[in-house]
């Protein structure tokens, strides 16, 4: 199953640590991504961009309280598209209509990104700890 989070405005803490664990973030042109926040609430948000990034680069934008717009965050390969705006959901139907040709070949590429990404366990360190 291919999971897609769609951005329309800012989105941060765990909305954005979700869309980062979706198979691809799409984003319409108003929306931002903001880095800001607790250190410890950001852990799962930390591990997802650092994948993507590397994990010095996320530690900068998380100390940083970084916020990025659409285009910045699909320069760094967080985002996959940025699309205009549109009213309704008349962007998100156009978007899966045309990626829905797609599909196939998106599926394998997809799965292969998630078979090589490491699991990120997010106990508290104390419960790691008793193991």
């Amino acid at each position: 199953m291919i999971t897609l989070a769609w951005a329309r405005g800012l989105m941060s803490g765990s909305d954005f640590d979700f869309a980062m664990h979706c198979s691809a973030i799409v984003a319409e042109q108003s929306a931002q991504f903001s880095f800001s926040g607790d250190a410890v609430d950001l852990l799962g948000l930390y591990a997802a961009v650092g994948r993507t990034l590397g994990f010095v680069k996320a530690e900068r934008l998380i100390e940083n309280n970084a916020a990025l717009t659409a285009e910045e965050a699909r320069d760094l390969l967080i985002v996959r598209d940025v699309v205009e705006p549109q009213p309704g959901s008349a962007a998100i139907e156009r978007y899966l209509a045309q990626f829905g040709r797609r599909y196939n070949a998106s599926h394998a590429i997809f799965r292969a990104q998630r078979m090589v990404q490491p699991v990120v366990d997010r106990r508290p360190l104390a419960a790691l700890e008793r193991n």
